[in-house]
């Protein structure tokens, strides 16, 4: 099987599969029934169509018609993520959008609304006492890691500006604004006052 069919098939199954876990997601796919998205991958030249089926989610390559076509590069997916960053995404252009801004904005929902009881399912395969120690387990693994990768982050800001000295801090850039902004003044005092000289 090509890697596109490859890939469309672990999706549609990925994403119903996920749907099914959330009763509320019924709800969403209903206002999206009949309804056609389009997703186009500009960097790595892939489209993925997204049809809403009575069965759930049809996923495909290209499609000849679509009710909405969102383009952008794979590193800006997470923008999909979050409906309300849409607008300011299309804005910006760090995605391009045709058709019903709308649809989009309710395709996007679909998975960032998503309620899952995880422990709750993985309780149906290795017990409640297992699943509560795993989920309350990965959620403080979870906790340091993006504390630790906060602390990475501001440890390399700092060396960047206070120590390498390659960026300059926030109050040496205001400090250069400010001086621009005076060289500024003070070059168009001399070029009134070179007027003034002229006209006499």
């Amino acid at each position: 099987m090509p890697f596109k069919q490859l890939l469309q098939a672990l999706m549609e199954t990925g994403s119903n599969r996920l749907l099914a876990l959330d009763e509320a997601s019924n709800r969403r796919l209903a206002r999206l029934k009949g309804k056609a998205i389009l997703v186009r991958l500009t960097d790595v030249g892939l489209s993925l169509g997204f049809t809403v089926t009575e069965a759930g989610l049809l996923v495909t390559g290209d499609l000849a018609e679509a009710d909405a076509t969102v383009a952008l590069p794979l590193s800006a997916l997470d923008e999909l993520k979050d409906s309300a960053n849409l607008p300011r995404a299309i804005k910006e252009g760090r995605l391009e959008l045709t058709g019903d801004p709308l649809l989009l904005k309710q395709f996007s929902e679909l998975f960032a609304k998503l309620d899952i009881d995880w422990e709750g399912e993985l309780a149906r395969y290795i017990g409640d006492v297992p699943a509560h120690l795993l989920l309350s387990t990965a959620t403080k693994v979870k906790a340091r890691l993006d504390k630790g990768l906060k602390g990475f982050s501001q440890w390399g800001a700092e060396q960047l500006t206070e120590e390498s000295r390659l960026t300059p801090s926030g109050l040496e850039q205001q400090a250069f604004f400010d001086d621009v902004d005076d060289l500024k003044s003070d070059l168009e005092r001399l070029s009134r006052r070179l007027e003034a000289l002229e006209r006499k």
